[in-house]
């Protein structure tokens, strides 16, 4: 099975070198690029932007890590796909959000490449999940703390000089 699925992509990769099956008037790549990866990404990776095609993209938590099960941290991204979907003038067909991953099926973006699109809405999650997991925290331990007084294991909050 794995030696069929290398088959399939070494013989892509020979077909996308020799510009078969490529859309016409796409770039491959972003102008300035690069195309030497470092670390996971596989060589030779090709992209179509700009290409005026709908695309399916699939991102996820670090270390694939169960972040979004909440369904507040579900709104917030839903909330920043919006904000993204305005900022950038792109269609959103569908999308799907996981536990520990986000499916998006769009189309590109009038103002910008995907790849910026999907940066900043990866960024505008980031930043939004720090400070409600930070409010989270706070509200957790003034929640526990007030239980705790309740049961009488703690003294008062503020001691009166009496």
């Amino acid at each position: 099975m794995w030696g069929t699925r290398i088959l399939e992509t070494v013989q892509t990769a020979r077909l996308l070198r020799a510009n078969v099956g490529h859309p016409q008037g796409s770039s491959v790549t972003a102008k300035g690029s690069s195309n030497v990866y470092r670390g996971r990404m596989p060589l030779r990776l090709v992209r179509y932007q700009q290409s005026q095609q709908s695309h399916f993209v699939t991102f996820s938590c670090y270390r694939c890590l169960a972040l979004l099960k909440a369904p507040a941290m579900r709104n917030l991204v839903v909330a920043a796909l919006e904000q993204t979907r305005r900022r950038f003038s792109f269609r959103v067909y569908g999308f799907v959000v996981m536990p520990e991953h986000v499916h998006l099926l769009v189309s590109e973006p009038e103002r910008a490449l995907l790849a910026n699109a999907i940066q900043s809405l990866k960024i505008a999650v980031a930043k939004r999940s720090a400070v409600a997991r930070e409010f989270v925290e706070i509200e957790s331990e003034w929640a526990a703390r007030k239980r705790e007084r309740a049961a009488g294991r703690l003294g008062p909050a503020i001691k009166l000089p009496c």
